[in-house]
């Protein structure tokens, strides 16, 4: 495990997953002094997402904003803390930019996906959290170690055993687990990394 960190170290500072992680934060410590995070009607009129405001008023912008709001502190320290540990790896791994793509359009996938999932269970459900984001970010690691097979840069089925173990304890942070988000940010991410790694492999050829 030495080795790993060591090697790890040596790499780039993972930039944009502490960017996120601070924004996280930020957001987090304004809303706790404007309300309770607590509060689903709190959230919702802070960027939460529900049906009614994507669909019918079009706000959909909630589609970003949803994925930097967390249920309290809870939820906001297992998502971030899982958030770091992937990213300490897969931003140098991925390169910055496809790793920031990924974890945004995870999230927004995820979040559309939610919205329509928890309208037709149960219409009044407000939907927080980078949970769908950082799924994606897991996908796109799955796929990786896929094409890989079975290791990329220090990270095997151990290493992923254990990310997937820490982030299925983070859902436990959630208010509310939305598998459906869950799911869909998993698949996106998964996709995205088989597109992005198609493209590189033919550009190479």
């Amino acid at each position: 495990m030495a080795g790993i960190i060591d090697e790890v170290k040596k790499k780039n500072f993972p930039l944009i997953t502490a960017v996120i992680i601070a924004v996280n934060v930020i957001v987090f410590i304004i809303l706790e002094f404007m309300g309770s995070t607590e509060d689903a009607d709190f959230i919702l009129g802070h960027g939460g997402l529900s049906f009614e405001n994507v669909v019918y008023f079009k706000e959909y912008y909630r589609l970003i904003t949803h994925f930097f709001i967390h249920f309290g502190y809870e939820h906001l320290i297992f998502n971030m803390f899982v958030l770091a540990m992937l990213g300490r790896y897969l931003e140098n791994i991925m390169g910055r930019w496809i790793f920031l793509f990924n974890y945004f359009l995870s999230g927004v996938f995820a979040g559309a996906v939610s919205v329509i999932w928890n309208y037709y269970r149960d219409g009044s459900v407000v939907s927080a959290g980078a949970s769908g984001a950082i799924y994606g970010v897991i996908g796109a690691l799955a796929v990786l170690i896929v094409i890989n097979r079975g290791r990329v840069q220090n990270v095997g089925p151990l290493q992923f055993a254990i990310f997937i173990v820490l982030t299925l304890f983070c859902s436990y942070g959630d208010r509310q687990t939305d598998n459906a988000a869950h799911i869909a940010g998993f698949v996106f991410g998964a996709v995205f990394m088989a597109v992005v790694s198609a493209f590189k492999k033919k550009k190479t050829e």
